[in-house]
């Protein structure tokens, strides 16, 4: 699954306009492989949301456009039944509104499985609290905790290339292909997709692992 979701990305940044080129680095980059060479139901997570974010933008123009991309979210969503951790990925739904708009609607449905965010337990391991930066709980120093998680995210070991969100970020910024100047949902995808690995590199704080990256990594790759 973690192969056959190279060709998903190939479609879907054809379809968003953002071009091939994101596909070609999720074969080769080492942080975008790592999901597929663990044994721990990553690559099957993140295949469901390229999915279904590849279902949703080659949704049909006219009357069937929004089933189409809401489809595409509630496949991207049922990731979380395999692994919650590809959630992060969420934000290649951006380019279709419906889609993500969709997602948020949708979004009690997976909420049994975000209990270690929404209602952690302090004290526990990873399945009871995914606050592992702050202790297990949400923080009382927002600012501290937002430092910390951005100089986790900076620290990384140079092979996870995880400098790369960064630059998709800046891609969401200065981006110059036809569809990021015409079409706000697709230009701001890479932004988000920046946004979701600091919250997850901030979540983790100093115990942040490469594979927890991994997911927003790929999501930012069609705008890198």
């Amino acid at each position: 699954l973690g192969t056959l979701s190279v060709p998903l990305l190939w479609s879907y940044g054809r379809a968003t306009g953002l071009g091939e080129g994101g596909a070609w680095l999720m074969a080769t980059l080492p942080m975008a492989v790592y999901p597929s060479v663990l044994s721990a139901g990553d690559a099957p997570a993140l295949f469901f949301v390229l999915l279904g974010a590849t279902i949703a933008v080659h949704s049909p123009t006219g009357s069937r456009a929004a089933a189409w991309q809401l489809l595409g979210s509630l496949l991207a969503l049922a990731s979380a039944a395999v692994k919650p951790i590809a959630l992060p990925a969420l934000v290649l739904l951006l380019p279709r509104p419906v889609a993500a708009i969709g997602a948020l609607v949708m979004s009690p449905l997976i909420l049994r499985y975000l209990d270690p965010l929404l209602n952690p337990i302090e004290g526990s391991g990873l399945l009871g609290s995914w606050w592992r930066g702050s202790h297990g709980q949400p923080p009382e120093d927002w600012m501290s905790w937002l430092s910390e998680g951005s100089q986790s995210l900076l620290e990384q070991p140079l092979w996870t290339c995880s400098w790369l969100v960064v630059l998709a970020g800046l891609g969401s910024l200065i981006g110059e292909t036809r569809e990021a100047r015409t079409d706000p949902w697709t230009r701001w995808g890479g932004a988000a997709a920046l946004i979701a690995a600091l919250a997850t590199a901030c979540l983790f704080g100093d115990k942040l692992q490469a594979r927890y990256l991994a997911p927003a990594m790929v999501a930012s790759l069609p705008w890198v």
